[in-house]
């Protein structure tokens, strides 16, 4: 057997090589195949104590399509599925830039159950696709599409009001139609694609102590000590994770989602979400 001497400079372009293929294999072959489930705990002042341990399941942003398969959907599924939760919420964005998608992706999430039901709003992929096959192939499953609607749901005799807006972005969303009937010292939870329409609210006299959102995708790229570089129209005020509306009690958690626009993702995984309230 003849061994090869290794030089110095040999041994560093073996080094610069392997990091190139480490630096840009990971964003597109590790991390968008990466889910990791987040538990987040929401404090809510003045919530009935009823509620304080309510379990909101939460996914989002699937983009079904080339890059993300039905394989990735029913992954994410099993994952919040595991958690248990009373209520579960689906943010929109349910396919790419193909509307056909919308039968593959339904049939693993039309699986999902949870005491309160499973509920969806639509994102704006799913405008610029075919929202009404979109929104009446949902409506045929066992998932209810809020579109300006609430629902009057129980939880351990406690009632609370569960609000669905359309997309801000590219579809009608209707606050006065949304929040009709909806009284105002009722526990709220409001389900809209868009994370920053909480600032179009903001100056408004009501209390809704809770939005979840998806849409930013939490920018999919993330450098350290900077941020996101790219972050969407209505996606940048808030673009993940649990934060504080400025000036009011209210909270909004933006999940990073299931899915992609393109097979990239660095330092900001895609997530199952699930929130439990607790009364602060």
């Amino acid at each position: 057997m003849v061994f090869r001497k290794i030089t110095r400079r040999r041994f560093i372009d073996w080094l610069i090589r392997g990091g190139l293929c480490a630096a840009f294999g990971y964003p597109v072959a590790v991390e968008p195949n990466w889910l990791v489930v987040k538990q987040v705990e929401v404090p809510i002042t003045g919530m009935p104590p009823a509620l304080d341990g309510l379990r909101i399941g939460f996914i989002s942003d699937f983009h079904r399509g080339r890059f993300v398969t039905e394989g990735d959907i029913h992954r994410a599924a099993k994952h919040l599925l595991r958690q248990k939760p009373d209520l579960i919420l689906l943010g929109g964005d349910f396919v790419d830039d193909k509307s056909e998608y919308i039968h593959s992706c339904l049939s693993v999430l039309s699986q999902l159950e949870s005491p309160l039901g499973v509920y969806a709003v639509l994102g704006n992929h799913d405008y610029w696709t075919d929202p009404n096959l979109i929104g009446s192939s949902i409506q045929q499953s066992a998932i209810l599409l809020l579109k300006n609607q609430s629902m009057k749901l129980k939880w351990n005799g406690q009632h609370f009001y569960l609000v669905g807006l359309d997309d801000v972005w590219e579809g009608r969303p209707n606050r006065r139609a949304a929040f009709k009937g909806v009284p105002h010292e009722a526990m709220k939870v409001l389900l809209v694609h868009e994370p920053d329409y909480a600032e179009i609210i903001k100056k408004l006299p009501l209390w809704l102590p809770l939005q979840l959102s998806g849409h930013s995708h939490g920018g999919q790229v993330v450098i350290p000590f900077w941020g996101p570089p790219i972050l969407p129209y209505l996606g940048q005020k808030y673009p993940a994770g649990l934060q504080q509306v400025s000036g009011r009690d209210r909270w909004v958690y933006t999940t990073r989602g299931v899915g992609h626009l393109l097979p990239v993702r660095f330092n900001c995984k895609p997530e199952v979400a699930l929130l439990i309230l607790r009364k602060a």
